[in-house]
């Protein structure tokens, strides 16, 4: 062994074999026939892809040589998890030392950090040679991927692998607490299975990986080897079991439920089997079962949620996953293409964390999109009830229960969030030391992540809007709330080169008394858009006022020369979770959102368009005047900003950089980050701390959107 080496070195065809079918070779047998070679101990060597059956003892011998001037120290890894027994013999200047490893020996009887690996500590002196000799013994049939590390090599690859099996253990144990946390308040029986059903995959995580063994039984040596089994068909069971509570209702769905509870059944029964009956056979079973089991489990859960189409979609790409990872873990078992699953560094899928990573971001956005349609489904309820008096009170029961639901779907979304941020910023870290192998990998992680980030923001929000809303009348000085707008679309515009143009058609009250947060956010939403579509063009924003007495009638058009909306689209774009073309960063809750909000304030909002002409979005509210000295709002032109401006969000001292970082931090949605932004600008630049106030206000309420475009309005045009 050399410096020059690109650690891990594989051993796989280096390794020499010995079957032992009678199990009654020991090490004196071995050793005599390694030097007298009366049979072919050394020119026998472990294929690539071979497949060892548990039938028989194995032997194993290599030998490494340091032919440095200083001392190394080395690990040797089987390179699987699932070995019932190994007893490694390395050879000194004193004769064999043994050491014995796996799940049939305690962790007291080994050393505790190779326990886990499975692996072997070999210290070889300068100029030294060491031969090692294996003896494996195992209840199923098993493939080895044999490699070699230094010790620094090791220790890198192992902070690696902790670091994403980490993120792993979060991301399910958080799904397993809010679920828990929602269902104690829902009573939900359905949640409470996904409770469990995320402890279960946590603890069949960590007991296949060692974890489990290690930390939480390390003398209980039979349920060690016992443990991934009994709580990976448990895990399915409870999956199975979660599939059918969210179909509970519809009676169309009778057969594929007994499809779903049969599977459900069969993974019970493994379960079970686990604890008591012989691994082997067992292992044989469900080798056999497994790609049955990933075809069987995909239509049934197809024919259960056919009418849901975004549920639909969802699910094919979980059942490809789950599909995929079956295929892998049938080929691993059978010893078929190990060589090519290695070139791209899936050597062993059961236990890859970028895998069961991956298999996590697929879960996330189904389980999201249930959350919607679950509250989908008690609003159709509530509308169903509204007819009768008795019915009127089961109404009012509804209503409080979907107000609960609601806020709690905000406190999950809140906590998924967290560890989602968490995620994404690990990997960044895995970007700086990936492989190139691992590089597609790791950006499939990200994207999925970043898809959820956004899908939850998005779900968020239209919990808010859906909660009993009351409408909070405030003194709102007119021309100030317009200028304040302007700016914001003046920021807007600039970003795809479209001039902004803004104008009173008539006098305006002095200040009127009216919920400023909600007109806000409808004008800005209606802005963002005709901003998003329209390029090199124009946008306008015109306001009317109509007095009678001590109310004024307000009329707010925005209008663009974009793309502009084909007639039988137009009332499809109102309806949640319709594009009329996809955005990144959008699901298309956004005019779903500004038409209830307009409804709530006793108004409507309607769309007048023909494609390539542009579009213009009008509404119409009544408020109350609280100073009828007439207003002439000057307008605005983003070729000539005014100097005021977005007055009360103005970051005046604040560098043109330093706003640009944090729009960029909003549209990612780095929760964290923004924080550390925060605080940085509260100490380098306090003269501004009304515009960090109102920062810090979206980022509470996890208004990212908003945190974009103060960002964007306070920054000077460069």
């Amino acid at each position: 062994m050399h410096d020059g080496l690109r650690w891990p070195v594989s051993l796989s065809g280096q390794l020499h074999l010995l079957e032992d079918t009678t199990h009654l070779l020991d090490l004196n047998d071995v050793q005599a026939w390694a030097q007298d070679r009366p049979i072919s101990f050394d020119e026998t060597a472990l294929e690539p892809r071979q497949s060892l059956s548990p039938s028989s003892t194995w032997w194993l011998t290599f030998t490494v040589a340091n032919h440095q001037s200083m001392p190394m120290t080395l690990r040797f890894l089987p390179g699987t998890l699932e070995l019932d027994r190994i007893d490694y013999y390395t050879s000194t200047d004193d004769g064999w030392y043994h050491t014995a490893t796996g799940r049939w020996v305690p962790v007291s009887a080994q050393s505790a950090d190779t326990a886990r690996e499975q692996a072997l500590v070999i210290e070889l002196p300068a100029g030294s040679e060491r031969r090692v000799l294996m003896r494996i013994q195992n209840s199923k049939r098993f493939t080895l991927y044999p490699s070699l590390y230094a010790q620094s090599a090791y220790f890198l690859a192992e902070e690696h692998d902790n670091l994403l099996i980490g993120m792993l253990f979060g991301g399910l144990l958080s799904i397993s607490l809010c679920s828990l946390l929602v269902a104690f308040q829902l009573k939900s029986g359905a949640l409470g299975v996904l409770s469990l059903l995320g402890a279960t995959t946590t603890l069949y995580e960590a007991s296949l990986r060692g974890y489990a063994k290690l930390y939480l039984w390390p003398e209980a040596t039979e349920w060690a080897a016992r443990a991934p089994h009994a709580f990976g068909h448990a895990a399915l069971s409870l999956f199975l079991l979660f599939l059918l509570s969210m179909t509970k209702n519809d009676p169309h769905h009778a057969p594929a439920r007994k499809c779903v509870k049969l599977l459900a059944g069969v993974q019970a029964v493994l379960a079970f089997a686990s604890l008591c009956v012989d691994l082997g056979g067992l292992d044989d079973i469900v080798a056999r079962l497994a790609l049955l089991y990933a075809i069987a489990l995909p239509i049934a859960a197809l024919l259960l949620l056919r009418r849901s189409s975004r549920s639909l979609r969802l699910l094919i790409l979980t059942s490809a996953f789950f599909f995929a990872h079956t295929l892998l873990r049938a080929l691993e078992r059978g010893g078929l293409f190990t060589e090519q699953l290695r070139w791209v560094g899936l050597e062993n899928p059961g236990t890859h964390p970028l895998i069961a990573l991956a298999g996590l971001a697929f879960s996330l956005p189904l389980l999201t999109m249930w959350f919607i349609q679950n509250r989908r489904r008690h609003s159709s309820a509530r509308q169903a009830l509204a007819f009768s008096d008795e019915l009127n009170r089961a109404l009012h029961e509804a209503d409080e229960r979907n107000r609960r639901q609601s806020e709690m779907l905000s406190h999950i979304g809140h906590d998924l969030r967290a560890p989602l941020a968490t995620i994404a910023g690990y990997v960044r870290l895995l970007k700086n030391t990936e492989t190139p192998e691992q590089a597609p990998h790791v950006q499939a992680i990200e994207r999925s992540v970043n898809y959820q980030l956004v899908l939850i923001d998005q779900l968020l929000e239209c919990a808010k809007t859906e909660l009993p809303l009351t409408i909070r009348p405030m003194q709102v000085p007119v021309n100030d709330f317009l200028d304040e707008i302007a700016g914001y679309a003046i920021a807007l515009s600039t970003q795809q080169n479209n001039v902004f143009k803004a104008s009173a058609d008539s006098a305006l009250p002095s200040v009127l008394s009216l919920d400023e947060t909600r007109l806000k956010q409808v004008l800005l939403n209606l802005l963002s858009n005709a901003a998003k579509f329209t390029r090199d063009g124009v946008i306008r924003l015109s306001v009317e006022a109509s007095i009678t007495g001590k109310r004024c009638a307000l009329e707010f058009s925005v209008s663009d020369s974009g793309i502009g909306i084909a007639a039988q689209s137009q009332a499809a774009i109102f309806k949640p979770y319709n594009q009329l073309r996809a955005t990144p960063g959008s699901v298309g809750l956004g005019l779903h959102i500004a038409r209830n909000l307009i409804e709530k304030m006793g108004g409507s909002l309607t769309v007048e368009s023909s494609p390539g002409k542009g579009s213009r979005f009008q509404f119409q509210i009544s408020v109350d005047i609280a100073d009828g000295r007439p207003a002439h709002w000057r307008g605005a032109d983003s070729k000539a900003r005014s100097s005021t401006t977005s007055s009360r969000a103005a970051a005046g001292e604040l560098p043109y950089a330093g706003l640009r970082d944090l729009a960029l931090l909003a549209q990612a949605g780095e929760l964290s980050r923004i924080e550390e932004w925060l605080s940085a600008a509260a100490r380098s630049h306090p003269q501004d701390s009304g515009f960090l106030s109102e920062v810090r206000d979206a980022l509470l309420r996890m208004d990212f959107k908003r945190i974009e475009v103060l960002a964007q309005a306070s920054a000077p045009h460069q």
